[in-house]
């Protein structure tokens, strides 16, 4: 591997590595707040623990991730495909938890209806499937190269140094992009209608956050994915993952915040109406049909 050309890519990883560590501590500071009001101070249940997992699972892999891969000296070929299995598997299972957020946002937004539900469940079941098997044979075919292969490249680069590996990732990230391109179609065929129905109507800005929130998350992760993809087809070695730890980062972060902004939008709700219990998905969308039929009848 004489005069193997790994500094560039490495270099760019580093850096990005160290961006999307800060964007993780920075989000962390900005929702503390909201966190401690929405998910804290409640009764735990289901939808808190996936909050939890999708937002500090993060501060484990990426810090791994950082410490190890781009860090610290003295790797070896054996730790260095433990460390990047173990991050490699993190990453699908963190974002498919991620995913099961957007899924039950979806699924709400359909009044949760069981053939929704079960068309949502099965492809987030074969997704995640197929994203382990090819986040493990992606992590089996990597090649290490020890610093002194490196040569003439300077030796101060630590960690593991990925010379090269097969393509499997881009199956992962192809899969979780069409997963989330099915969720945003599933949501627009349902919440664009009640969205223009709902102009003027008390509750609008309900669904106004749901809508805000899933074409805005869905439009940044795309474009990290696709162009994840890209990279991973015209990139070989360290340089094929320059965009995979911000990307996990992102979409840990917006996952997270979709359960903070639904808590939000339901607490002033509740707080608009104090006769009123907390309105979910379903009962929303019942009272947008109500009042547009009314502004119907009254504008005409």
């Amino acid at each position: 591997m004489d005069g193997l050309d790994i500094g560039p890519g490495r270099e760019s990883v580093k850096y990005l590595g160290a961006v999307a560590a800060t964007i993780l501590i920075y989000d962390w500071l900005l929702t503390l707040d909201a966190e401690i009001d929405h998910i804290w101070s409640r009764s735990w249940g289901f939808v808190e623990g996936l909050y939890l997992f999708t937002k500090y699972a993060p501060f484990a892999d990426t810090t791994v991730m950082i410490l190890y891969r781009d860090l610290l000296s003295g790797s070896n070929n054996r730790l260095c495909h433990i460390t990047m299995s173990f991050v490699s598997v993190m990453y699908v299972i963190s974002m498919t938890v991620g995913e099961v957020i957007i899924l039950l946002r979806t699924w709400a937004i359909w009044g949760r209806s069981p053939v929704v539900g079960l068309l949502l469940v099965t492809q987030a079941i074969v997704v995640f499937a197929m994203a382990i098997i090819f986040a493990v044979k992606y992590a089996d075919s990597l090649l290490f190269v020890s610093a002194s292969d490196s040569e003439p490249i300077p030796l101060q680069l630590g960690g593991c140094i990925t010379a090269g590996g097969s393509n499997a990732d881009l199956i992962d990230w192809s899969l979780f992009t069409g997963m989330e391109s099915f969720y945003l179609i599933t949501m627009l065929v349902h919440t664009y209608p009640l969205i223009k129905r709902s102009w003027g109507v008390d509750s609008a800005w309900f669904y106004q956050v749901l809508f805000r929130d899933g074409i805005v998350y869905y439009m940044v992760l795309f474009t990290l994915s696709a162009i994840n993809i890209s990279i991973v087809v015209t990139q070989k070695g360290i340089a094929s993952t320059s965009l995979a730890t911000p990307t996990r980062v992102l979409h840990a972060i917006f996952s997270a915040r979709i359960i903070l902004h639904i808590r939000e939008a339901d607490g002033k709700m509740d707080t608009t109406d104090t006769s009123m219990p907390p309105m979910t998905f379903a009962e929303a969308n019942s009272q947008i049909d109500n009042e547009s039929i009314h502004h119907s009848h009254v504008h005409s």
